[in-house]
């Protein structure tokens, strides 16, 4: 089994199709999960200070119908997973570009300018939850489009912490300010080219973009953060980016891709 923790948004067809591209004959399972199961601190380029376990992850297989051979194997590793019946479930549960994109583009003159603030708790003012909450109503019904159902941001913080506020500003202070807070240390990018922008847009934003197109549904806010990124760094992020055609899912509507999740290529 491969596992790959996390696959963000498509990571299982990305390895499925390399291991058929090399011939790899051998019955290999690819799953992945939807995060990291630890929220830590990085004290060294070789040292971690785990803060933080996670109290809820999903797993799921590529092909799907491969779950329920893989996960009895997985889940004594982590007792806090729960299976899933496809990636769509894990690939549109992919906080990181939710939270990590919107927030370096609203702060971009605070990044630039060196001025170090606290990522959640200053980062994410009432219009930065407002675009939180506009990407992730988009990320929600692409993925119901697709027939999988996600858990909105407030309801994934909840799961996966135990921490809900009234309102998203609040979560992401309790996340940041409480003891045992996950996010206490989670540090301000020196610059835009950062992993928050260099992984999360093209393996998170733009696949999602992407798969709501081939399902007919709008993502008016995840492309346009898509742009601005685009415009600020002069990097076209799509030419590395998880694409239809590398996902190998070019050309499909929602009933072929739900069927390629459910079934694998052949």
């Amino acid at each position: 089994v491969i596992l790959l923790i996390q696959g963000n948004t498509g990571g299982s067809l990305i390895v499925r199709r390399a291991l058929d591209d090399a011939g790899c004959r051998a019955k290999v399972d690819v799953a992945e999960m939807d995060n990291y199961p630890y929220s830590c601190w990085r004290l060294s380029p070789t040292r971690i200070r785990p803060i933080v376990r996670k109290r809820w992850l999903q797993i799921a297989t590529f092909p799907g119908n491969r779950i329920s051979a893989v996960f009895p194997r997985l889940s004594p590793l982590f007792p806090e997973a729960i299976a899933v019946p496809n990636i769509l479930y894990t690939g549109f549960t992919n906080a990181n570009a939710m939270l990590h994109v919107a927030n370096c583009v609203a702060n971009a003159g605070r990044i630039e300018s060196g001025t170090s603030y606290r990522f959640y708790a200053e980062g994410v003012t009432p219009a930065v939850a407002r675009l939180y909450e506009a990407i992730n109503a988009e990320r929600v019904a692409v993925a119901a489009a697709l027939g999988a159902s996600v858990r909105s941001l407030a309801d994934w913080f909840d799961r996966v912490y135990g921490v809900r506020g009234a309102t998203l500003v609040e979560t992401c202070q309790r996340l940041t300010y409480n003891s045992d807070g996950p996010y206490q240390a989670t540090g301000t990018p020196k610059s835009l080219d950062h992993k928050f922008i260099t992984e999360d847009v093209p393996t998170g934003l733009i696949p999602m973009s992407a798969l709501g197109a081939a399902a007919g549904v709008r993502t008016p806010a995840i492309d346009a953060l898509i742009e601005i990124v685009r415009s600020m760094t002069g990097k076209d992020f799509a030419a590395e980016a998880r694409t239809l055609e590398c996902l190998g899912l070019a050309g499909m509507d929602a009933p072929q891709i739900r069927r390629v999740v459910a079934k694998g290529f052949s």
